[in-house]
């Protein structure tokens, strides 16, 4: 056994949190006020991080002579509102046990109890700086849009045990006051001949994982599409930062096209794509540039333009087949070893953010020659949620579906198209009547 060299913790409300790979400067720290969760684990002199152990406990403030309060909501008990999205401001909300808010939302056709989470698609949230809990759940609003009466109970206990008081409000919800249209669908291509398509519904495939110098996690609370994704952390700014997309060898004369979803949660991050192929390393710029490491630079047969860094879902497709050959022109036959990430820099050898994280999905290896295509996408958030879909495939760049719903689905297929570039268009219709814009995704087909 090598020993502990040193310890990450954390205090949050989550009882399951794990925290970051940054060693803790120091054996001091402050308690934050209230019940908190605390979650701390070891690195031993091998570099290797343990699991979390997790601590619960509540720091009472100095003085507890102001009980907590219930202020008045935000809309007004008794309004008429657009959308089943309300704000409750809580007095003194530090002396507030975290754990035991309960809301209680119901309708003539429904009842359900709601609890504070931690996860970004929580329908509760509580801000304890601001003292707000806020309620928004898009599902309460009927297929009609019509009308209807809301009843909402809120309950908590202080942190010495006592019940608070409990708030009762009732609001009449109608979506003809919502103006607001969705948003456009995020929309990713199901190719016919797909040799490898992981979309992380059901894990991480042994086929996908690490690689070197980072975490490959599955995150079941983020995705382009569908519900998961894999999360690939940074475990040292100067080190690799690479995991595999693929690691069985593969013909790329039968499969060249890569296409994949990307989001990085901060700017500064250098990656390539990075393969051996033939017995030679390609690599294929992602994000930044290869500047110091002489391998890259020799070795660089592409980049993929208009890669950013901003926090949200982008997609890439390319042609790794055609990059290949127009380096190695007569050479008949590609097999690639594998696929990976590859960390480079624009100023040193590895230049990556100590803990930045890059979410991959839908990672596909596929041909083009194809005489059918399908498309999945994921509802867009909307204060009412989401009544239907309008979308058709043709040969115009920019064309608009009509104002008819198509589908309730979040899927869709078509048969026997004619090789050539086709264009899917997409637009969401929510449930107050209100149309989005159109999202459009390119597809290039090849004679069979």
């Amino acid at each position: 056994m090598s020993g502990i060299e040193s310890y990450s913790w954390a205090f949050d409300n989550d009882p399951d949190a794990t925290p970051d790979d940054i060693v803790e400067g120091d054996d001091s720290f402050a308690i934050p006020q209230g019940v908190s969760y605390f979650h701390v684990r070891a690195k031993d002199k091998a570099g290797n991080w343990g699991p979390s152990a997790h601590f619960r406990f509540a720091a009472l403030p100095p003085s507890m002579a102001s009980a907590p309060a219930i202020a008045a909501p935000k809309p007004d008990d008794r309004a008429t509102i657009s959308s089943p999205d309300v704000e409750v401001e809580l007095a003194n909300a530090s002396q507030i046990d975290v754990a035991t808010i309960r809301w209680i939302a119901s309708s003539a056709e429904r009842k359900q109890e709601y609890t504070v989470s931690q996860a970004l698609t929580s329908s509760l949230s509580f801000d304890p700086a601001r003292g707000t809990l806020r309620w928004r759940d898009s599902t309460w609003t009927p297929e009609s849009g019509k009308s209807y009466s809301l009843d909402c109970e809120l309950a908590a206990s202080k942190l010495s045990g006592a019940a608070m008081v409990e708030g009762r409000w009732k609001w009449t919800v109608d979506p003809s006051r919502d103006k607001m249209p969705p948003v456009t669908p995020y929309i990713s291509y199901q190719p016919e001949k797909a040799l490898h398509r992981v979309d992380f519904e059901a894990g991480l495939p042994e086929d996908f994982g690490l690689r070197r110098a980072a975490w490959v996690l599955l995150d079941d609370a983020a995705a382009a599409t569908g519900t998961a994704s894999a999360r690939v952390v940074n475990l040292e700014g100067n080190d690799f930062f690479s995991a595999f997309l693929r690691k069985t060898p593969y013909s790329v004369d039968l499969y060249p096209r890569l296409a994949f979803d990307y989001r990085f949660d901060r700017s500064g991050c250098n990656l390539n794509l990075v393969s051996v192929v033939n017995g030679d390393m390609q690599i294929i710029e992602f994000a930044g540039q290869n500047r110091y490491y002489p391998i890259f630079r020799q070795n660089t047969i592409g980049s993929i333009p208009g890669v950013l860094q901003d926090g949200q879902w982008h997609h890439v497709d390319i042609d790794f087949g055609a990059l290949l050959a127009k380096r190695y022109p007569d050479t008949p036959r590609f097999f690639a070893d594998y696929l990976g990430t590859w960390a480079t820099g624009s100023h040193t050898a590895y230049q990556n953010p100590q803990g930045a994280s890059l979410w991959l999905d839908n990672v596909t290896l596929y041909s083009p020659q194809a005489t059918s295509a399908g498309f999945e996408w994921n509802a867009p958030d909307d204060a009412n949620g989401i009544s239907g879909y309008s979308f058709v495939l043709d040969q115009e760049l920019t064309a608009a579906p009509d104002e008819t719903v198509d589908t309730t689905d979040t899927h869709c297929r078509f048969e026997n198209l004619k090789p050539g570039t086709h264009y899917f268009h997409l637009r969401a219709r929510d449930r107050a009547g209100n149309w989005g814009a159109t999202s459009h995704a390119t597809i290039n087909l090849k004679e069979d």
